[in-house]
């Protein structure tokens, strides 16, 4: 999955590391792999939702349903290609 730099706006954000915060929250560490941006920083992934209810649900969990995904017009956003 691709990520977007959010100074140079390019493809080129590689995960070098993660840890699990929880089950539902993940941190990362990125580096931009543009040399002459060389931006470094963290992201959070939070899964925030269930588009399909799960066959064999954890009833500790409990995700909001029927989130529809971003229209075509939204604001970017620093996460891309999540349909690729």
């Amino acid at each position: 999955m691709p990520w977007i730099c959010p100074h140079c706006k390019q493809k080129t954000v590689r995960v070098r590391t993660s840890r699990t915060e929880h089950i539902l929250l993940r941190r990362l560490w990125v580096q931009c792999q543009n040399l002459s941006c060389g931006w470094t920083g963290t992201y959070h992934c939070e899964c925030d939702g269930e588009l399909s209810p799960s066959a064999t649900p954890d009833p500790a969990i409990c995700l909001p349903q029927g989130k529809q995904p971003p229209s075509q017009n939204s604001t970017p956003d620093l996460f891309d290609g999540a349909d690729e």
